[in-house]
């Protein structure tokens, strides 16, 4: 094992288990098949828009599968975006987030706010519900890696403040990126890199009283393959796993 530093958060040191080559390999030619996923999305008039986003960030992502393969216990070999056996890749699922109130859903039919409060995006309860005080535990079979964010629906955010392991990181606004263009894809200052077992919540400033929001995070997922085949994977809580 090699440790190296990468500023994914002031302080912040990665220990990183370097991958073979077959690895490397397998790495190269699934990360760009990541940004299909999104559909539409990937390929447009205007650019290739989250497929660049994610390509702008591939060597950090490459980092980020290295330190996924220490973190997760017994990750065995990444084997890409088909993943038998070990661990793979993948685009952020929202059941690897959400808690079972926002019902393995980054939508959420927002009412009863308060434009420029501020209120709970990903955190112990429901989209838009008073922010939790409990952070939320993410799972040990998975890590995740976060490089922005894109609205499906209604641009009803105008900032976002992450807290990780009790440590809140500046607030970023994204009103411009959610209003000023027609793709509404928000680039984070920094990478988020959420390791197996460890704490995380963020909340977001509304700009509305009421409406349909589905933010979702831009980035990669690493996750064991027995994760990868589940399709109501246990959800993160409060409680570490």
């Amino acid at each position: 094992m090699t440790v190296q530093t990468l500023a994914v958060a002031p302080g912040v040191q990665l220990n990183i288990e370097k991958f073979t080559s077959e690895e490397t390999s397998r790495f190269e030619n699934d990360f760009r098949a990541l940004g299909n996923m999104f559909s539409k999305y990937s390929i447009g008039e205007n650019g290739h828009a989250i497929r660049d986003l994610l390509d702008k960030y591939k060597a950090q992502f490459y980092l980020f599968a290295q330190a996924a393969k220490n973190d997760i216990e017994s990750a065995g070999v990444f084997q890409g975006i088909n993943a038998t056996n070990g661990f793979g890749m993948q685009t952020i699922r929202p059941d690897y987030l959400c808690p079972s109130e926002q019902d393995r859903s980054y939508k959420a039919a927002l009412s009863g706010l308060t434009a420029n409060d501020w209120y709970g995006y990903l955190h112990h309860a429901a989209i838009g519900g008073s922010y939790n005080a409990s952070p939320l535990y993410l799972r040990k079979e998975l890590a995740v890696a976060i490089c922005g964010f894109v609205e499906l629906q209604n641009p009803c955010a105008d900032a976002l403040r992450w807290e990780l392991n009790g440590k809140q990181l500046p607030v970023w606004r994204i009103e411009e990126a959610m209003k000023g263009g027609d793709m509404r894809i928000y680039e984070a200052p920094q990478t988020i890199y959420l390791a197996p077992r460890k704490q995380y919540r963020s909340e977001f400033k509304a700009n509305v009283v009421a409406g349909n929001m589905n933010l979702v995070p831009v980035g990669v997922s690493f996750v064991t393959a027995d994760f990868m085949r589940t399709t109501e994977p246990t959800l993160p809580d409060s409680t570490a796993p």
